[in-house]
């Protein structure tokens, strides 16, 4: 009988030991110590912040302007040696690729990079295109006004209709 006793209690104690070390279903009750974290409202439930289109427009004129500088001394300084006037007329190419290559992109900066780059510097490069060869084809200069406020139109209905939120 002395030694059934400490034999039980051995085989009693390894048997609470393998208990214990089996797994716990967790109680349906939520804990105080474990705090869940507040679900997140949806991305739908906050207010779209929009930029206003006269910042849109600033960032086509800036963008535009940078543009033609930058582009008309390339155009000239590329085709100064050719010939007597081929500085002039590489300025103006150059000045019209560049004002509708950085038109779109002073809109597409100043919209926070929401918009489709692409798709607003295709239709920019397409107006700028068109509206040189009507000015050749006219052999009028005037024409040329309307070129930018329709790159500049077209860069901010563009940036707003392709727009994503971030």
């Amino acid at each position: 009988m002395q030694r059934f006793f400490p034999a039980l209690l051995v085989l009693t104690g390894l048997q609470v030991g393998s208990l214990h070390a089996q797994c716990v279903t967790s109680s349906p009750f939520p804990s105080i110590d474990h705090v869940s974290p507040p679900a997140l409202p949806p991305l739908d439930a906050f207010p779209r912040h929009e930029v206003h289109p006269a910042l849109l427009t600033a960032g086509g004129i800036l963008g535009g302007a940078v543009g033609v500088f930058g582009g008309a001394l390339a155009g000239a300084y590329l085709t100064g040696n050719s010939c007597e006037d081929c500085a002039l007329v590489g300025a103006v190419y150059g000045a019209v690729t560049g004002g509708s290559t950085l038109l779109p992109l002073g809109v597409h900066l100043a919209n926070g990079r929401r918009g489709n780059f692409g798709s607003s510097l295709l239709a920019s490069l397409a107006v700028g295109a068109v509206g040189l060869g009507v000015a050749q084809a006219a052999n009028s200069v005037e024409v040329m006004i309307a070129v930018p406020v329709l790159q500049i139109v077209s860069a901010v209905f563009i940036e707003r209709g392709t727009e994503r939120r971030r």
